[in-house]
């Protein structure tokens, strides 16, 4: 995929913002005025990517931003289906509950940002990343919330979740279906505190839409 020169721009301001991110977050066009009015990033796990020989390969900062744009550029009709597509248009549906047109699901990819947290690529997909790539990632997560000041983090899976810094706080609620009834967990950055929630991986076998969306229409008042 070729990026137009005001993209290729835009990556080029991001990865210059970045001092410890190597996979720089995709930050829509409409990122700033959001979805529902709030600025969203959705956090994936990580990246995939192998030499010859089945090794873990990849470290061009745009990637993220590649993969983003390949996906929309099928929605366009512009490049041709692949498998891993499927996730992200699930993840749109969920926020819905039906089907949507290509231009419906394009809008809400240019109102959003997305990053994966691990900042080592993965040989294989589905496969685990170890607690040390983890941990060595946590710096990264602090310098985008920093610098991307989302409202909601929606994060893709428990197993991501479970591993992410707890350095922050539940706000308790009643009868409420985030977090497995715990409700938001803020993250404090500046003066902001930055509500996080975690939904069923939208590639999981068992995703199922009603689940995600009942918990999404709480989560964002839809």
């Amino acid at each position: 995929m070729l990026l137009t020169k005001g993209k290729l721009i835009q990556n080029i301001m991001q990865t210059n913002q970045f001092k410890n991110v190597l996979f720089t977050p995709y930050i829509g066009e409409k990122y700033q005025q959001g979805y529902q009015g709030k600025k969203v990033l959705v956090l994936g796990e990580s990246h995939y990517s192998a030499d010859e020989e089945g090794n873990a390969s990849l470290d061009d900062p745009t990637f993220t931003n590649y993969i983003v744009q390949e996906f929309i550029s099928y929605q366009k009709g512009e490049r041709g289906h692949s498998s891993w597509m499927k996730t992200f248009t699930r993840f749109v549906k969920a926020f819905y509950n039906r089907n949507l047109s290509a231009n419906e699901i394009v809008d809400f990819w240019e109102r959003v940002a997305f990053y994966n947290y691990v900042q080592e690529p993965m040989a294989a997909p589905r496969q685990s990343p170890s607690t040390e790539q983890f941990t060595k990632s946590e710096k990264a997560f602090w310098e985008v919330l920093e610098v991307c000041q989302p409202d909601i983090v929606v994060v893709w899976g428990h197993r991501l979740w479970v591993k992410m810094p707890y350095t922050g706080k539940y706000q308790s609620k009643e009868n409420t279906l985030i977090n497995k009834g715990k409700g938001f967990y803020y993250y404090k950055v500046g003066n902001k505190e930055i509500a996080a929630m975690y939904i069923l991986h939208p590639s999981a076998q068992n995703f199922q839409y009603q689940t995600v969306y009942d918990q999404l229409k709480e989560a964002f008042s839809l």
